[in-house]
């Protein structure tokens, strides 16, 4: 029989070890003599370590945090902005309220101005006008030259008042001497008062055959003048072309006015030159000259009214070359009377 009543020897002192795992099994009675039996394992005591028997601290081991003790950074955020949001709505609704009552409850201010009335002009009756298109006469409109001509003087290499081609084609002088036959007198000088630059004075142009003397009748005055020998004379309807052979040349024409009428008078109206100058002829018939003194209007005959016009063209050389013999020309002008009417009785009538 097992029996747990057991004595310890008196002399045997046995330390007692420390429960550290070790099971003890005990019996209850009423499981003794064959009955079965289970371990029960005794609660476990708190031991006082000694020194010898002091462990090394464990360090703690941070606690694991549940999810509920997580903070929820971005829901929080989102609450925020929402909460801003709806605050900011709020606020400019009750402002804008609080302004729209104020503004209706503001008193309108009306203007004391007195109102003017608005004054309308009196119906007008209109009247209705028939116009008549009277027939208009047209005048032939003067087109000006596309690419105008600015003529210049010709060349005057010794500065005598001829220039080159007049002494080299006309008067055969020296284009380089001033004064040809060594008179004392330029040869410019000489072509103007109708004397032969290249002879001994008191030689004249129409005795050396350098110049022809022209004589006719047109409308109504008789008249003559010089003109170079070599140029070609023709008769083109009322007018005399004189050709020079160089590009150049003059148009003579006789053109009548009022005898009532001044030649000045005439000029005005005849002339398209702003400015012209009065003179004399050397056979004392009175003229007027337009500023460049390419036009010339000689009074032929006051009695019947006749003009004698000199016109100056220089073609399309741009150039005056013949300007001193032009007014050799002028000078050379006779009046030689009006036109008589055949009496009864002469032969022919």
């Amino acid at each position: 029989m097992l029996t747990t009543d057991f004595q310890k020897p008196p002399s045997a002192t046995l330390p007692v070890p420390p429960a550290q795992g070790i099971h003890i099994f005990t019996m209850p009675e009423r499981y003794r003599h064959g009955a079965e039996g289970k371990m029960h394992e005794p609660e476990k005591k708190t031991q006082v370590a000694s020194h010898a028997q002091v462990q090394a601290p464990v360090a703690p081991t941070a606690p694991v945090p549940t999810k509920s003790a997580i903070p929820k950074k971005k829901s929080s955020a989102r609450k925020w902005i929402l909460i801003s949001g709806v605050a900011v709505v709020l606020a400019l609704a009750v402002g804008g309220y609080f302004l729209v009552g104020k503004k209706q409850n503001e008193p309108v201010q009306i203007s004391q101005q007195p109102i003017t009335p608005i004054q309308r002009p009196a119906p007008t009756v209109e009247t209705i006008v028939t116009i008549v298109d009277e027939p208009v006469i047209e005048e032939p409109v003067v087109e000006p030259e596309p690419f105008p001509i600015i003529a210049v003087p010709g060349v005057d290499t010794d500065s005598d008042g001829l220039t080159d081609v007049e002494e080299t084609t006309v008067y055969s002088t020296n284009p380089r001497l001033p004064d040809t036959d060594s008179d004392g007198f330029l040869d410019g000088n000489e072509v103007f008062h109708r004397y032969n630059p290249g002879g001994t004075a008191p030689g004249t142009l129409l005795e050396s055959g350098l110049v022809k003397e022209q004589v006719g009748e047109m409308n109504g005055a008789r008249y003559a003048f010089y003109h170079p020998s070599n140029w070609v004379v023709e008769l083109d309807g009322t007018e005399f072309v004189l050709d020079t052979g160089t590009g150049e040349g003059l148009r003579v024409s006789i053109i009548t006015k009022s005898a009532q009428q001044s030649l000045r008078e005439f000029v005005a109206t005849a002339s398209t030159s702003e400015n012209v100058r009065q003179g004399t002829t050397k056979n004392g018939l009175l003229f007027f000259q337009s500023d460049d003194q390419l036009t010339t209007y000689i009074d032929l005959n006051p009695t019947v009214g006749a003009v004698l016009v000199v016109k100056y063209e220089t073609g399309t050389n741009a150039r005056v070359d013949y300007l001193q013999t032009l007014q050799m020309i002028i000078n050379s002008v006779q009046a030689l009377g009006a036109i008589q009417e055949p009496q009864i009785g002469e032969p022919g009538v």
